[in-house]
């Protein structure tokens, strides 16, 4: 196998494992609303008293917000 197929093979293979929000995600879907974007359970604020002072949508929003910021720490280690 010479260097050009190799490198053709390796290519095919990276593009088959990436994931290209661009391609992957439909934009146009609406979003809903009431669906968590993290487990409760895993969020900082979880079982605190401030936690069960928010209403629920509050709680989606700082869900929201934890799950943004974990991405956006993901994608810049990356």
């Amino acid at each position: 196998m010479n260097q050009e197929q190799v490198a053709r093979r390796l290519l095919r293979s990276s593009a088959d494992r990436s994931y290209d929000p661009q391609v992957d995600i439909d934009w146009c879907a609406p979003r809903d609303e009431d669906k968590l974007y993290f487990s409760t359970h895993r969020l900082p604020l979880y079982g605190t008293p401030l936690w069960d002072s928010l209403s629920p949508a509050q709680r989606n929003e700082v869900a929201r917000q934890e799950a943004i910021t974990l991405a956006s720490v993901v994608i810049h280690a990356e």
